[in-house]
Formats: structure tokens, C-alpha cells, sequence
């Protein structure tokens, strides 16, 4: 339905239906993604529910219940996509099963920073550039159970097929140039995280196709974007500028010591220093994730967030990586953009005309908020 929310209850039934136990003690009871490899193995092919391929743009936009008199109502609030994609090679092989076992950490603590809003997750994995899969990224989603089934169906490579080194260029471009998200629309922006302990490659046009499939140059063009093409596209450095555009973006790096400081200052280099963030292990990632979010949009107060990363049992390892980085973020970004952009934000039970209206209609703003030019907050 189109009311529906993350709930524990609702991951937990969706996880035990599954077979998935993170209470036991034997590992296969809560390999998380024993249905995906299957499908693999049977097909020689991803789940179309997570392969690039499939419907290459994704959309996160407003959900609505039908109204008596044929308009629409704003069901949840406005939406918000937040989009991470998670290195599963090597030493990060088991993150698709740390990141379905702390997925309702995910929803809470990100929602939590998030009042009003409807939270729109989409967790992907990424592998080697010379996997045979290298992304898996699936559509935004709200319930648990459709979160746990895309999370089951992906393929993690593990170890990777030899050493060809890791590859999210991919996911980062289509978060820049295959998305289609509301928030955009009025002039704000969703959250993307790339979380990883390796540098990336720069783009090719081989791997573009090998990613989303040959026809991925249309589907570009559809979604706004005519003067990328197969033999003019962007590097990483434009690329991350459009990303930029749309997203408040992140770089989340596991610190591997052995490397020294090489993979931090690639994506230093990438990103800017003010939006890289380091941990020690990815078990943190939901209450980083979240006071990256809180920080942004001017909920958590820069003071408060070692205090709020604490309380939420994340470790002293943890805490001491990330808040050299979390320190850097700049304060309330996304309310500076609501400011200047001058629209109302939807919230639950507006009344919108057109499903595909920028705006509800005059009659249904809130008679106590402001109007016209005058930013509404939630």
C-alpha cells in the first residue's frame, strides 16, 4: 500500500520467511544472499530485481492515496532517497550479511533524522572491475520486506576474480545520471554513500555497457541527460560534479592501516575533504550514516554527535576514525538549499491535483505556515 513503512516486525517476518537467523550461531542460517547466488548459478545471471540492467533509472517520488473528489493525498511525507552502495570484496565480502543484519539500525536511525519525511532506501553492493558482476542496485523502496527480498537477491563476489581492482565508479554515475527523484525537482537533494577501503577506476564506455546494458546511452538520454554518449561521456571528475548536483554525497572508508592513508586521500581528492569519513569496521554504518544525514539537514547538533554516536553503542575504534571526518561536514546544507529554493516541502496530507504536479494545490497548504515564496518546514 502506499502508506506503508519499515517496521522491525515486518523485517523480522520478512528475514525468518527467508530462512535468515541472525541469532544462530551457524553461518548458514543468515547468509543473506543464498537466493541471489543461487540465481546465479541457475542463470548465469543477476535477479532482475537487482541487475543494472533492469530498468536503469530509478525513481524516488512522492506516494499518494486517492482522494474522494479525484485529486491525490500525500500518504507519508515527502520523500527523501538515500542511496549506499557497499564494497564486497576481499576483507568487505560479508557486508551484504552486516548490512541485512543491521538494517532496521538503517531505517531507525536515518528516519530518525528525517522527521516528516519518507525515507526511500536503496543499498547496493559493488565488486572488482574485473568481476563478472560489478553492481548490484536496486530500485528505492520503504517496506521491509521488499528491502530484505532485494537484499537476498543480490550476488556479493567475495574475493573478487583476481585483482583487478574495486569499481564503484558505476554506481556513482548512475546515482548522478540514472536517478529520478522528487527532492531534485524542488531544488533539494537526497544522500548518497559509497563505503569501501580501495580507490576507484576511471569510467570506460565497455564497462558502461557491460554495467547497464547496451541500450544505457537512451536511457541517459531519457532521463535528461542527450549529451552523454558512448563516445562522449564524462570522467570521474565530472561525474562527481553532477552527483554533487544531486545528492549530498559521501565517501565512508574503512581505514586499512597497512595501506597507510592512499585510499582516504584518493577520495579526498574525488569527493573534497568535507565529505570523506572514516571508520574502522562497517557494523557503524547506519549511525554514521545517519549523523552524516542528521548534520546535513540541521537536526544534529555538530556538538552532539560523538554523544549521539555513544549513545548508539557505536565502539571508541569507530568514534575516534569518523569524527575527524564528521567534523568537516557542513552544518544544515540541505536547509540553506530549502531556504533558497523557496518551495514548499509536501508533507502528509497535502493535496496534490496531478500525481505529477511540482506542488499541491493552493487550498490545501497548512493556513498556519506561510505561503507563496516563504520556505515551509516540516
Amino acid at each position: 500500500m502506499g502508506d506503508r513503512v519499515f517496521t522491525r516486525d515486518t523485517y523480522n517476518s520478512a528475514t525468518s520467511s527467508r530462512g535468515i537467523d541472525f541469532s544462530s550461531h551457524d553461518s548458514r542460517k543468515h547468509h543473506a544472499t543464498a537466493a541471489g547466488e543461487e540465481h546465479v548459478r541457475r542463470t548465469g545471471n543477476l535477479d532482475p530485481v537487482v541487475d543494472p540492467k533492469t530498468a536503469p533509472i530509478h525513481r524516488s517520488l512522492l506516494r499518494f492515496m486517492p482522494t474522494p473528489d479525484g485529486k491525490w493525498r500525500v500518504s507519508v511525507g515527502c520523500p527523501v532517497n538515500v542511496e549506499s552502495i557497499v564494497d564486497t570484496t576481499g576483507s568487505m565480502g560479508n557486508n551484504v550479511d552486516i548490512a541485512m543484519k543491521v538494517l532496521p539500525d538503517t531505517y531507525d536511525c536515518c528516519a530518525e533524522m528525517l522527521p516528516g519525511k519518507d525515507l526511500q532506501l536503496s543499498i547496493g553492493i559493488f565488486g572488482d572491475y574485473d568481476d563478472r558482476f560489478i553492481l548490484c542496485r536496486p530500485q528505492f523502496e520503504m517496506e521491509a520486506e521488499k528491502i530484505v527480498d532485494y537484499m537476498s537477491r543480490m550476488n556479493p563476489e567475495h574475493g573478487g576474480n583476481g585483482n583487478g581492482g574495486e569499481d564503484p565508479i558505476y554506481g556513482i554515475f548512475a546515482a548522478a545520471f540514472l536517478t529520478d527523484a522528487y527532492l531534485n525537482r524542488i531544488g533539494l537533494k537526497g544522500y548518497h554513500f559509497v563505503t569501501t577501503d580501495e580507490p576507484t577506476h576511471e569510467i570506460n564506455s565497455r564497462q558502461m555497457e557491460r554495467v547497464f546494458g547496451e541500450h544505457v546511452w537512451e536511457e541517459i538520454a531519457a532521463n535528461g541527460n542527450p549529451q552523454i554518449t558512448k563516445y562522449e561521456f564524462p570522467d570521474n571528475q565530472s561525474i562527481m560534479a553532477e552527483l554533487h548536483k544531486k545528492m549530498h554525497a559521501f565517501a565512508i572508508v574503512r581505514k586499512a592501516y597497512y595501506r597507510g592513508d592512499r585510499t582516504t586521500a584518493s577520495w579526498e581528492k574525488l569527493y573534497g575533504k568535507d565529505r570523506v569519513v572514516e571508520i574502522d569496521d562497517t557494523h557503524c554504518l547506519p549511525q554514521i550514516q545517519a549523523a552524516i544525514i542528521g548534520l546535513t539537514e540541521g537536526v544534529l547538533q555538530p556538538m552532539d554527535v560523538e554523544k549521539y554516536l555513544r549513545d548508539h553503542e557505536v565502539s571508541n575504534d569507530n568514534i575516534a576514525a569518523a569524527m575527524p571526518g564528521l567534523r568537516r561536514i557542513k552544518f544544515g546544507a540541505q536547509r540553506i538549499l530549502a531556504e533558497n529554493a523557496g518551495y514548499h516541502i509536501p508533507q502528509k496530507g497535502d493535496i496534490f491535483a496531478e500525481k505529477t504536479d511540482l506542488q499541491p494545490t493552493d487550498d490545501a497548504l497548512p493556513t498556519d505556515q506561510p505561503s507563496g515564496d516563504e520556505t515551509v518546514w516540516l
